[in-house]
């Protein structure tokens, strides 16, 4: 199951939209487990947003007819703000109308219940090929964000990151090139108390590290990258 290719995933965490009562999410649950640095379960919708907002996962599994959770208002939901993020969806024949509502919003695998291994195998296949791929952002021509190696690449010198800088830049990259200034408070600075002039301040000094006027604010929301 895990081999040289899957193990690029224990980077990487996972929202699981999950019933534990079914033999589908226990299948999930005991081999994902050995794969993902971190699975965040959600149960509800409530649980499914706020893991989401707070955790920034990299991955979704859900199953397009959750008891709980309206799967299909979710996903759009998430697509609005994260063009990036990988979903796969569980279903059964019963539920194709509710498949055809979320193929255009870009679902990395679809897979059809009971579960098998080898299904789960594709799937994390997929899911390796696809991230390895997003692991690089362009900012600007002749300049990227290497996430993986926690750089800004430009043309004629890179410049390394510190951790909330990669994780300002991580998050912008994830929702749609857009950061707003609750998210920078909550994610960056977690539950410390943070000032407005403290922020101005470190967006002054990632700047120096970005492509000129790549980095736009967005007066009253937040910043945006001009790609």
């Amino acid at each position: 199951m895990i081999n040289s290719q899957t193990k690029i995933l224990s980077t990487a965490t996972l929202l699981h939209i999950e019933d534990d009562s079914n033999s589908t999410s226990f299948l999930l649950k005991d081999k994902l487990k050995h794969v993902f640095k971190s699975i965040h379960i959600a149960n509800n919708s409530q649980d499914a947003l706020e893991i989401y907002q707070l955790k920034q996962p990299d991955f979704i599994i859900a199953d397009i007819n959750f008891p709980n959770i309206n799967v299909v208002d979710f996903i759009k939901n998430i697509r609005r703000i994260d063009t990036q993020i990988q979903i796969a969806l569980t279903y059964s024949y019963d539920d194709m109308d509710k498949i055809l509502k979320v193929v255009e919003f870009g679902i990395a695998k679809i897979i059809v219940k009971p579960l098998t291994i080898i299904d789960l195998e594709a799937l994390l296949e997929t899911f390796t090929k696809r991230y390895s791929k997003n692991k690089t952002y362009s900012i600007a021509p002749s300049w990227i964000f290497e996430s993986d190696n926690f750089r800004i690449k430009g043309p004629t010198k890179s410049y390394t990151l510190t951790k909330r800088e990669w994780s300002f830049l991580s998050i912008l990259f994830h929702k749609n090139n857009t950061i707003t200034y609750h998210e920078m408070k909550n994610n960056l600075w977690e539950n410390s108390q943070i000032n407005d002039n403290a922020i101005h301040s470190f967006i002054k000094n990632i700047r120096k590290k970005l492509p000129p006027k790549a980095l736009l604010t967005v007066p009253g929301i937040g910043y945006r990258i001009d790609s």
